[in-house]
């Protein structure tokens, strides 16, 4: 960057530290001076322009901090809720499995007995838990959608 030759060094550590948020009163006393010859530097405009240049820099720099701060976190919340979903896609396989395997096997049983032995009852509880399973299936379903979409929002937002 380049600075003026005419600026005297205490003046650019007094820029330094005013561009960096100190007050007037702390920077005079930091660098050894009265706060009205920082008062008196502020009005020359070689030392306002210097103390703009240094403040902008230090601004863009902390912007591009952030921006890169919030880059990293959405990706590590994207790569998290992809984990989420697999993981519940797992578990709702699992479910469904595991339900399909007892509705068979209580379907195989029932194909054994003759109609007239069927209770009334078991039939209910047989169809209850195909309508529990169907109902958990169709639940897991419904959040897994929701987390593609949102895995696509973000995706297209990057």
């Amino acid at each position: 960057m380049p600075q003026s030759r005419s600026l005297k060094e205490i003046q650019l550590k007094a820029i330094a530290e005013l561009a960096s948020g100190k007050s007037q009163s702390a920077t005079a006393r930091d660098i050894g001076v009265d706060r009205k010859t920082i008062n008196r530097w502020l009005a020359e405009e070689e030392f306002k322009a210097e103390l703009e240049r240094r403040s902008d820099r230090l601004q863009q720099q902390h912007q591009e901090q952030a921006d890169a701060l919030q880059d990293e976190e959405i990706s590590q919340f994207y790569e998290g809720l992809k984990a989420y979903r697999d993981a519940r896609l797992q578990i709702y396989r699992a479910k469904l499995a595991r339900g399909t395997k007892i509705l068979k096997k209580a379907g195989e049983r029932f194909d054994d007995l003759p109609a007239e032995a069927i209770a009334a009852s078991s039939l209910v509880g047989f169809l209850s838990i195909a309508d529990q399973l169907c109902e958990s299936g169709l639940s897991g379903w419904a959040e897994l959608l929701a987390l593609e979409e949102l895995l696509k929002r973000l995706e297209d937002a990057a």
